[in-house]
């Protein structure tokens, strides 16, 4: 079995360039459509671009295919994760398990699944959230304590064990911190000896059941938020701007005052401050516990800003920022359709037309001289270069034929019809293939072809007499084998089911002379002479 389409789909997505392995995976499938390995390397690129969806089909196509084959497996697991089907994933890792029981990365999977299933089903536990540590670490009241060995090790116990947070409520370092996490004071909350204290003004999470009481400046700095909301959508961007700094310069811990200001300089088409303001916004949303929703807008808000700048990594990098504190399907996309924008400007780079020409040069080279391994790694290179040009693929049909790779050959002539239906010379190796494979219907069909494009075509006239001869059938042939025939070629049936057809077969039938008057119609005549090889039609006898 021939590797090459599966090496460089390796290769591709080793450097992360999915589209490419994808596209590689599929000229191999397109030669050894059974390949399991290839179904289970795909699905890991389709996972990898965030398309569960097809990665889990692909699954299913590699264990359908060879159910011993463990990978599988943890391929359907992953996808199934990823499309938050935790139940099913985990049955996936199981099912691996009962075929290879030690292989490691179906236990991770198992892990991973109960440890996720766990976390959903402790009403979501807080310590297990995204961003954890670096919200507890801007927490001034916190970061004495995260430089502590034996609280951090309380915290991973905490994220990985949510039930043990009775265990250690009684430490008030875990106190604090969840104080911390929720945007409640905890400890003042659980006195009973004095009444509750005047709730600090926050930015408060939307989870939380307290809402605190606004102070006379935040109520006021409302005011000026919606009067800039109104401008906004009127395009009064300049007023907009007056108002939203209106409302941070009478209160500047609401992140969403200065993530409004980033929104009108994306509008304005002023990245650069958009940028700067999300930044900020950040910084005062971490310091007074903003919900995670509102921190992953801002750097979604960053991400779209350099989009827009056209810097599209440093915009992969700021939406997958976002999703770690907030998975949201509009961000996934974006982030999704962004890295394929990614991929086709590094594919396009690669095209080069000039190193296309060099290199099919190469393999012509090399094929004259009969090193024929050595003329398919040239035009493999040529085809990766200007995937576009037919020529390409009817050389390295050429090259595989010499190879003995028949059904890979008549694939490549396939390709060059389809990006040009009008060359000849891969109609004539796609019907020498044909006849390699002792297929003479393929071949007539594609000799056919070649004498519609050009009638006087010798090749093609010689090729269809020759295999004519082959396809004629035998007196000596039953019913059934001409049953079969007629079974397997869709031309023929079409033919036999046209009520034109059936009635000239009928007069042929009554009088064997009106055989000679039909044939001076060319459409009939093509049309007889596929009858005549497959022996529905005997003359003479």
């Amino acid at each position: 079995m021939d590797d090459t389409w599966k090496v460089k789909g390796n290769a591709a997505l080793q450097q992360n360039n999915y589209e490419l392995a994808i596209k590689c995976y599929s000229e191999g499938l397109k030669i050894t459509p059974e390949n399991h390995i290839l179904f289970s390397n795909r699905s890991a690129a389709h996972a990898k671009k965030t398309d569960y969806d097809n990665a889990l089909k692909d699954a299913n196509k590699c264990i359908e295919l060879n159910a011993t084959f463990s990978k599988g497996y943890s391929r359907k697991g992953a996808a199934l994760m990823g499309l938050g089907r935790l139940e099913e994933a985990l049955k996936a890792y199981e099912s691996g398990l009962k075929v290879d029981p030690e292989n490691p990365q179906l236990k991770q999977g198992v892990e991973s699944c109960k440890e996720e299933l766990d976390r959903k089903s402790s009403f979501a536990n807080p310590f297990s959230q995204p961003g954890v540590m670096e919200r507890l670490k801007s927490d001034p009241k916190m970061r004495p304590h995260m430089n502590d060995p034996s609280f951090l090790k309380i915290l991973d116990d905490l994220r990985k064990n949510p039930k043990s947070l009775t265990t250690h409520l009684r430490d008030e370092r875990v106190l604090a911190a969840l104080s911390s996490l929720l945007g409640i004071d905890l400890a003042s909350a659980s006195a009973s000896d004095s009444p509750p204290p005047e709730p600090e003004p926050r930015n408060k999470p939307k989870s939380s059941s307290i809402v605190p009481e606004l102070s006379a400046q935040e109520k006021e700095a409302l005011e000026f938020k919606e009067k800039g909301n109104s401008a906004y959508k009127e395009k009064q961007f300049d007023s907009a701007l007056e108002f939203y700094n209106k409302a941070v310069d009478l209160y500047d811990k609401n992140m969403s005052f200065i993530t409004n200001i980033a929104a009108v300089y994306f509008e304005m088409g002023d990245f650069d401050k958009c940028i700067e303001s999300c930044e900020k916004a950040i910084e005062v949303g971490r310091a007074n516990r903003a919900d995670y929703k509102s921190v992953g807008k801002a750097l979604s808000r960053i991400a779209a800003a350099y989009a827009k700048q056209d810097r599209l990594e440093d915009a992969v990098v700021y939406y997958h920022k976002s999703l770690t504190e907030h998975r949201d399907r509009e961000v996934t996309s974006k982030v999704a359709a962004i890295e394929k924008e990614i991929k086709r400007r590094k594919d396009f780079a690669y095209h080069d037309v000039d190193k296309a020409e060099e290199a099919k040069a190469l393999g012509n080279a090399s094929f004259q001289q009969g090193d024929y391994p050595s003329a398919m790694r040239h035009y493999n290179e040529a085809i990766l270069r200007n995937p576009g040009d037919p020529k390409l693929y009817s050389n390295r049909a050429a090259c595989l034929t010499k190879l003995g790779e028949f059904r890979r050959s008549l694939a490549d002539c396939e390709t060059s019809i389809k990006l040009d239906p009008t060359f000849v010379k891969a109609y004539l190796r796609a019907a020498n293939s044909h006849i390699a494979l002792k297929d003479t219907a393929g071949a007539l069909a594609s000799y056919n072809e070649v004498l519609r494009i050009d009638p006087t075509n010798e090749e093609a006239l010689v090729g269809k007499r020759n295999a004519s001869r082959l396809n004629l059938p035998s007196s000596s042939d039953t019913p059934e084998e001409v049953e079969r025939r007629v079974a397997n070629d869709p031309e023929v049936q079409a033919i036999l089911s046209d009520p034109a057809m059936r009635l000239i077969l009928s007069q042929m039938e009554k009088d064997p002379k009106a055989l000679g008057e039909h044939l001076q119609n060319p459409e009939i005549a093509n049309k007889i002479q596929k009858l005549m090889e497959v022996g529905i039609i005997r003359l003479g006898g």
